[in-house]
């Protein structure tokens, strides 16, 4: 659907909605209003790393920089938590993510288009973490995720200062 939307639409559909704005509903609702100050029609969130590259430039979305740190994140976790710190999962899984954006600058310079990097991250974080997993006989505790009982911890602790989201 990436790479050829833009036969159907004319123009990449990836790259026009990474790089447009967002309608700003506040902006609305101080025009039904009419209240005395303006506000901005359009936000432009930060949701996006850009990186120069010569003549063109590359866009690093949230969600490619998120969805793969929640997986980082549960492997320190599990490293920290359910292995006492003796697993290897986390540096894999970070090994993997840099992997996974090298793999994905070198596509973007190969083909001269719009890569969408979570293509690259989430196999190349998700599969050496997997395979580690599998060699150290972790991999059902990988799954099961952190343990219940810290969490129970945190919640009955009677001092106010862990909050529970």
């Amino acid at each position: 659907w990436v790479f050829f939307s833009s036969n159907i639409f004319g123009e990449n559909v990836m790259v026009a909605v990474a790089m447009s704005g967002t309608a700003n509903p506040a902006a609305r609702l101080a025009k039904a209003l009419s209240l005395p100050f303006k506000v901005p029609e359009l936000i432009s969130l930060p949701a996006k790393i850009v990186i120069p590259l010569g003549e063109s430039v590359s866009v690093l979305g949230l969600g490619d920089i998120a969805l793969p740190g929640l997986i980082v994140s549960l492997a320190l976790k599990c490293d920290r938590q359910r292995f006492g710190g003796t697993s290897r999962l986390f540096p894999v899984a970070v090994a993997g993510y840099v992997v996974g954006l090298l793999c994905s600058m070198l596509a973007l310079l190969v083909f001269n288009a719009a890569q969408p990097a979570l293509l690259y991250l989430v196999p190349c974080v998700v599969i050496p973490l997997h395979v580690q997993a599998w060699r150290q006989g972790t991999l059902r505790p990988l799954w099961q995720g952190p343990e219940k009982k810290d969490l129970e911890e945190i919640t009955e602790d009677d001092d106010d200062e862990y909050v529970l989201i």
